[in-house]
């Protein structure tokens, strides 16, 4: 028997999805979805891209603060004086980065942060679904 991998695994519960009763298919379908983001994780590991750093202490400052550190990808030197925008916890990060691709001239940029923007609003809807399922 060969070892199991996580293309293997995620194979295997799209697999499950197809055949199984209604509750199994969609739990082995969002399986495969988290699967499949960890296999993405895993290459952006593997091909350098994927940085992760310590944790620093915050204060409980609402204002602007430093709260994030931001390094470069090709030297890792500290980048200073910008402003970090997490859309997947701020919807008012989600209209900014829409805004700036509208506006930033790089075409690919621009779609390419309108691509990341809606997987972020499709986790938001089956996150939203599977907690109206569970009430």
């Amino acid at each position: 028997m060969e070892p199991l991998t996580i293309q293997g695994a995620i194979d295997h519960c799209n697999e499950v999805a197809e055949t199984a009763c209604r509750p199994c298919a969609d739990e082995h379908k969002q399986l495969a979805e988290w699967l499949t983001d960890l296999a993405r994780y895993k290459q952006l590991e593997a091909d350098g891209r994927l940085v992760t750093l310590p944790a620093t202490e915050e204060t409980d400052y609402d204002g602007l603060k430093v709260k994030y550190r931001v390094f470069k990808a090709k030297d890792n030197a500290p980048v200073e004086n910008c402003f970090v925008l997490r859309p997947d916890k701020d919807e008012a990060a989600k209209l900014a980065l829409y805004e700036y691709a509208r506006n930033c001239g790089n075409v690919e940029l621009a779609r390419d942060i309108r691509c990341w923007l809606d997987g972020i609003y499709e986790a938001e809807s089956a996150l939203a679904k599977l907690q109206e399922g569970e009430k």
